[in-house]
């Protein structure tokens, strides 16, 4: 079948990235967000939506960022800063990079460090759209980007729905 508007050959899928151990009471934030990008999925507007785990951080010059987690954490926060840059965003507060002291081993390292959640969002593998950033000075959260996903969705699904059976 030949690519039309209301049968595109792209694929939209998001990852809602998670931290490990997150600060206490952020569970019922995660878990809403979730079931919304599911509801999301479900309704199609999604075609794959998955939920991933990472930590506080990443130390870049530890064993940590060549174990194979590590470096897909590293490649995908660099897929994030690519989108930024090219989208006029700024996500720098919410990815910084700084410098750790270990006491243990008397040492300092850089450490990337990771937000209790992040949202990216892709069309075709490449990334469209990541929460938290700012935005012409406004800040976007993980769940003020699901707000608007929701409000996009609708229009998209009723137009969807409303089309006839032969464009379907």
């Amino acid at each position: 079948m030949a690519p039309t508007d209301s049968h595109p050959t792209d694929t939209r899928t998001a990852e809602l990235w998670v931290r490990s151990h997150s600060p206490f009471g952020a569970a019922p934030e995660r878990a809403t967000v979730l079931d919304s990008l599911e509801t999301l999925e479900e309704a199609g507007y999604f075609d794959d939506v998955a939920a991933r785990l990472w930590g506080k951080r990443v130390g870049l010059s530890t064993m940590a960022a060549r174990t194979e987690e590590g470096t897909e954490i590293l490649d995908r926060v660099t897929d994030f800063r690519t989108w930024a840059e090219r989208n006029d965003a700024t996500i720098d507060q919410f990815f910084e990079k700084r410098m750790m002291d270990s006491q243990l081993v008397n040492e300092s390292y850089l450490v990337q460090e990771l937000p209790t959640l992040a949202l990216a969002e892709y069309e075709n593998g490449e990334v469209v759209h990541v929460a938290p950033c700012i935005i012409d000075g406004t800040l976007q959260t993980v769940e003020d980007r699901v707000a608007t996903i929701e409000a996009d969705a609708e229009g998209e699904i009723a137009q969807r729905e409303l089309a006839p059976a032969s464009v379907r």
